[in-house]
C-alpha cells in the first residue's frame, strides 16, 4: 500500500465514487415527470406474478417495494434504480482493484462509468436496464474472483447472479453463454470442471425456476413477444449500429476501448482475462444478428471500464509527461457538455434552449432520433415523461360524461401500454376498467369486449374512429408538442361495432400467439 493509499484507502475511494453517482441522480430524479415505461411497471405492480407476457418479474417487484417504502413521487420510484446503479460503480472499482489497479486506475474506471452519457440516461429509471447492467457486472465480478481464488463458492455465486438476472431480463442468458464460450476459447478453460459447471447450472435453474414455470404454464409468451418486437423495431443496420455502439459512451469510449485493446493485446496478467473481450464481441454479434437495441448490451461494457482504468494507469506510468489530472479533467468536462441532454438536471425550458444550441453548432442527431426513425426536438426519454397527466384529465372528463349506470357498462381501451399505465396511476379509481390487447395488460383484460360504452384512447384519426361505433365523440387530445403523447385522443364510443370487437380479438390473439376464446 502506498503512502497516499494510507491517507485515502482504496475502499473509501470506491465508496466515494458510488456516492457521487447516487448524488447526481438524486439531484435530477424528481424533474419533468414519470416516464411512460415506469407508469407501465407501476401498473403491473398491482398484479404481482412470477412472470409477464413481455418482461420478467423483478422490476415489477421493485416497483411494488418502492411504492410501499418511499411513496409515489417520481423521485421515490427512482430511488432503488439509482442505488443499484451506484452499486454498479462500486463493482467496477472493486474489479479494477482485484485486477491490480491502484487509485488512478480506479478513478478512471469509475469516472468513465459515471460520466458515460449512455449510463447516465439509463441508470435511474424504474426499468430493467439499470438492474440488468448490475447483474451482468456482478456475474463478471464473481467470475473474476473465481479465477483468482479457484474457490467454487464464487462460481456458484456467479450462477446465482445469472439466475436473479433472468428474473429481471432474459438478455443475461446471452451474456452468460458469451462468458462461457469466451472461457472455452482461452487457457482459463482448465479451471472449468464439468461437475462444477453442472452445479452452477443447477443453481441458475433453481433460482430462475419460478419464472420458467410461469412461462411454461402460459405457452412461453416471451418468444412471441420477441418476434413482435423484432418486426416493429427500427433497426439502423449493422454499420450504423456499430457506429452508435462505439460512441455511445462519449468520453468514456477512451476508457472502455482502452480496456478492450488491453485485453486483446496484453500477454501477461491482464491478457489472462481475454475471455472478457471475446464475450464482448460475441454479445455485439448477437445483437446485430437479433436486431437488438444498443442498450441491451450495456452490461458488457462495464468490465471493460475496469480494465481500461488499469490500461490508462500503466500508460501514464510510462509517459510521465502526461499528467493524470488532464485525463480525469477531460473525462469530466466532456461529460458536462452532454449532461443536460441525457439527464434532467436543468429546468425544462433551459434544457430545451441548451439542446437547440447544441443542435445548431454540432452535427449531433442520434439522441433526438426516436423509435419511429424520425428526428425530434427532444430525446425520446424526455418526451416520454411528459403529457400523461394531461391525458388522464381528458380521460376523467370522458368518464364524467357518463351516468353511474352507463359507467358500469364502460371500459377504458387503449393499445398503448404507457397510456394504460398513466390512467392506472393518475386515475386509480378507474384502474379496474382499463383494457388492452397488448403487453401484459392482456392478463387482466377480457377475451371479448361486450360493453355498451368504450372510452377509447388512440392516435387514430377521427374519420377512422367514426367507423368503430354507432356514436363516436371526441373528448380531447393531448396538445403538448414536447410530449411523445402528443396527438393521443380520447373518444367516447357508444355501442361499438362488430368490426371494433373483432379487431380487439385479433390483436389479442396476435400478441398472445394463440386464441384464448
Amino acid at each position: 500500500m502506498t503512502k497516499t493509499d494510507t491517507y485515502f484507502p482504496i475502499n473509501r475511494l470506491i465508496l466515494a465514487f458510488a456516492l457521487i453517482k447516487l448524488l447526481i441522480h438524486f439531484v435530477a430524479n424528481s424533474h419533468y415527470g414519470i416516464h411512460g415505461d415506469e407508469l407501465y411497471y407501476i401498473a403491473l405492480s398491482k398484479h404481482l406474478h412470477w412472470g409477464y407476457l413481455d418482461n420478467s418479474p423483478l422490476v415489477v417487484m421493485v416497483a411494488k417495494t418502492s411504492g410501499w417504502c418511499f411513496g409515489k413521487s417520481a423521485f421515490a420510484w427512482r430511488i432503488l434504480p439509482s442505488l443499484i446503479s451506484a452499486c454498479t460503480v462500486a463493482l467496477v472499482g472493486l474489479i479494477t482493484k482485484d485486477l491490480g489497479g491502484r487509485r488512478f486506475a480506479i478513478s478512471v474506471a469509475c469516472l468513465g462509468m459515471i460520466c458515460s452519457p449512455a449510463l447516465l440516461a439509463t441508470s435511474y429509471f424504474l426499468q430493467p436496464v439499470a438492474f440488468d447492467i448490475f447483474f451482468w457486472m456482478l456475474t463478471s465480478f464473481f467470475l473474476i474472483r473465481f479465477l483468482h481464488s479457484k474457490k467454487q463458492w464464487y462460481l456458484h455465486s456467479a450462477a446465482f447472479s445469472v439466475g436473479i438476472g433472468i428474473l429481471n431480463k432474459y438478455t443475461i442468458i446471452l451474456y452468460a453463454m458469451a462468458l462461457l464460450l469466451g472461457l472455452l476459447f482461452t487457457t482459463q478453460r482448465k479451471f472449468l470442471k464439468v461437475k462444477s459447471l453442472l452445479g452452477a447450472l443447477g443453481i441458475c435453474i433453481l433460482v430462475s425456476a419460478p419464472n420458467v414455470i410461469w412461462q411454461l404454464s402460459h405457452h412461453f409468451p416471451i418468444t412471441n413477444y420477441l418476434s413482435i418486437v423484432s418486426n416493429h423495431n427500427m433497426y439502423p443496420g449493422a454499420g450504423e449500429f456499430l457506429f452508435q455502439l462505439t460512441f455511445f459512451h462519449g468520453a468514456g469510449m477512451a476508457v472502455w476501448l482502452a480496456g478492450l485493446c488491453y485485453l486483446l493485446f496484453d500477454n501477461q496478467e491482464i491478457g489472462s482475462y481475454r475471455f472478457l473481450a471475446i464475450a464482448f464481441f460475441l454479445i455485439v454479434v448477437a445483437l446485430i444478428v437479433l436486431h437488438g437495441k444498443i442498450y441491451y448490451g450495456l452490461g458488457a461494457f462495464s468490465v471493460l471500464f475496469a480494465v481500461g482504468g488499469i490500461c490508462w494507469e500503466n500508460m501514464l506510468e510510462r509517459f510521465k509527461h502526461l499528467p493524470q489530472g488532464l485525463v480525469i479533467s477531460l473525462i469530466i468536462l466532456t461529460s458536462l457538455i452532454a449532461l443536460p441532454v441525457v439527464l434532467p438536471i436543468l429546468p425544462f425550458n433551459l434544457t430545451k434552449g441548451y439542446i437547440q444550441l447544441m443542435r445548431r453548432y454540432t452535427t449531433l442527431t442520434q439522441p433526438f432520433r426516436w423509435d419511429d426513425g424520425k428526428l425530434h426536438s427532444l430525446p425520446q426519454f424526455y418526451a416520454d415523461m411528459l403529457g400523461w397527466q394531461e391525458l388522464a384529465l381528458k380521460t376523467k372528463k370522458a368518464c364524467g360524461q357518463l351516468t353511474t349506470e352507463e359507467l358500469n357498462q364502460t371500459v377504458i381501451y387503449t393499445d398503448n401500454y404507457a397510456v394504460a399505465g398513466a390512467i392506472s396511476f393518475y386515475l386509480p379509481k378507474y384502474a379496474s376498467k382499463i383494457v388492452s390487447a397488448n403487453n401484459s395488460l392482456i392478463l387482466w383484460s377480457p377475451p371479448a369486449l361486450n360493453q355498451q360504452n368504450v372510452v377509447y384512447i388512440s392516435k387514430e384519426s377521427a374519420k377512422d374512429i367514426a367507423a368503430l361505433a354507432n356514436s363516436a365523440t371526441l373528448v380531447g387530445t393531448v396538445n403538448n408538442a414536447d410530449a411523445s403523447a402528443m396527438g393521443i385522443s380520447v373518444y367516447l364510443l357508444s355501442n361499438p361495432s362488430s368490426v371494433f370487437k373483432q379487431s380487439y380479438k385479433a390483436a389479442r390473439q396476435r400478441f398472445l400467439g394463440f386464441s384464448d376464446n
